[in-house]
């Protein structure tokens, strides 16, 4: 019984004991949760909803800048000296709205303002019509992983991450709109580049047909919306590399006296932006240089990105001279030297005949044959554009008169241009296009095609 009791005793003191140990624990871990979370609180430097921010005050080296949300866009309301980056303020917003400090440098004091560069900071309010948040920035730590900073609603310094830091730390050129245009695709209503202060091409929006045109000379030829849609669509999005000097004066410092090309972007608002391009410097095949002459800045912007200064009508075209479809006609009559033959086309029954005589009675081959003589007619590519020449040999070397489906004709018309290249002709009307002659006569091509086709049909 005394053994049983002794061993009773025992384990009511070791339970007490446990539970002592246990509570000692407990308390230290709820001391340690309760630190770390005055520590998160602490170190939370903002918290508020980022799209409820309707205005932002930028005051660094470069000055004072008041940014406004007007109608949902950014505005820089202090001056017009620039066109604000909505995407830079929107990032300082919403950088902002969630902040975490990574460490703290203990109470503020004019001591550890000087040490740590917020003795005179960068500043940044951001408000909401009602509450103001207030940051201030100081340098970067050594290491350059961290930056100084300071708010109204706390007595500490802390540092937060670089990756914030460095968009906080503002200056005039991070507020900068860096974009080529300041319009979106749908925006564009008109292009215009010159060379020399001639115009290269000038593309101008049709909003009765929704789609692109050149001007009247190249009527004749079929512009290609894709290849201007795809050009707008790079136009649109490019940013600038790097920006170098304001308010340019000298224009011959980088080459602007004398541009290599001179582009107009004109809004479906009325406004134009016009940019001059150089090629500058030991570094121009990676990079331009391109003045925003509204503004007078300088920026540079990788070579291939705006290799569209390059561009020339050609490259907004579809490359095929006459392009008839096959089931849009009901014939048409081919001559080309002693050559002088009339084809009949039903593609609804698939019966084609030349002269009167069945190509269908000569086999697949030879309807494989026809197939390939019509896709060189209407799959003829040109070699060049030139709208400025005057043809004077208006005989035809090669013609082909399409009877179209409606009761209409289509006419296409080759002559001499001569160094082995041919004028093209539609209606009667010269076109601008050029083809060469073995394009027409040479392997693979209209000639070539049609002696295979009637060699199997004899």
């Amino acid at each position: 019984m005394k053994k049983t009791l002794i061993a009773v005793i025992i384990l009511i003191v070791l339970s007490a004991t446990s539970m002592t140990a246990f509570l000692i624990i407990k308390n230290k871990e709820d001391k340690k949760a309760a630190s770390e979370a005055e520590i998160a609180a602490d170190y939370n430097l903002f918290t508020f909803d980022s799209d409820s921010i309707t205005k932002v005050i930028f005051d660094c080296d470069d000055g004072e800048f008041v940014t406004e949300l007007i109608d949902d866009t950014w505005k820089l309301t202090s001056s017009d000296e620039f066109t604000v980056s909505e995407s830079y303020i929107q990032n300082v917003c919403s950088y902002m709205s969630d902040l975490v400090a990574e460490k703290d440098y203990g109470e503020i004091t004019d001591k550890s303002k000087t040490t740590y560069g917020l003795s005179n900071p960068t500043k940044i309010t951001a408000s909401d019509g009602t509450n103001e948040y207030v940051i201030y920035v100081g340098d970067a730590t050594p290491t350059g992983d961290m930056y100084y900073v300071m708010t109204d609603n706390k007595n500490k310094i802390y540092s937060i991450d670089s990756s914030y830091g460095s968009v906080l730390k503002t200056s005039r050129l991070m507020m900068k709109d860096k974009s080529l245009i300041p319009y979106s695709d749908s925006e564009v209503a008109e292009i215009q580049l010159l060379k020399n202060g001639t115009d290269v091409y000038h593309l101008t929006y049709d909003d009765e047909n929704s789609t692109w045109l050149l001007p009247d000379e190249y009527s004749n030829l079929v512009l290609d919306v894709t290849a201007v849609s795809s050009m707008i669509n790079v136009m649109t999005r490019l940013d600038v590399e790097s920006f170098l000097d304001e308010q340019l004066e000298d224009y011959s410092k980088y080459g602007f006296d004398n541009p290599v090309a001179e582009l107009i972007v004109t809004g479906t608002d009325g406004t134009s932006k016009k940019l001059l391009f150089s090629y500058y410097g030991d570094n121009s095949e990676t990079y331009t240089h391109v003045l925003f002459e509204e503004s007078g800045q300088v920026a540079t912007f990788y070579t291939s990105d705006v290799d569209f200064i390059e561009n020339t009508p050609a490259d907004f075209l579809s490359p095929n001279v006459c392009n008839v479809n096959l089931y849009d006609i009901s014939g048409f009559d081919f001559t080309y030297g002693d050559i002088n033959d009339s084809f009949s086309v039903n593609m609804s029954d698939n019966i084609l005949s030349i002269n009167n005589n069945s190509i269908n009675d000569a086999g697949s081959d030879a309807i494989f044959a026809f197939n390939n003589f019509y896709n060189s007619l209407s799959l003829l590519e040109f070699s060049q554009i030139d709208i400025n020449v005057v043809p004077d040999d208006l005989n035809p070397i090669l013609s082909v008169n399409y009877h179209l489906s409606d009761g209409t004709n289509t006419l296409f018309e080759l002559t001499d241009a001569g160094n082995n290249n041919y004028y093209a002709f539609l209606n009667g009307v010269y076109s601008g296009a050029i083809v060469t002659a073995d394009s027409v006569a040479g392997s693979n091509s209209v000639v070539s095609f049609y002696t295979e086709l009637t060699e199997l049909i004899d």
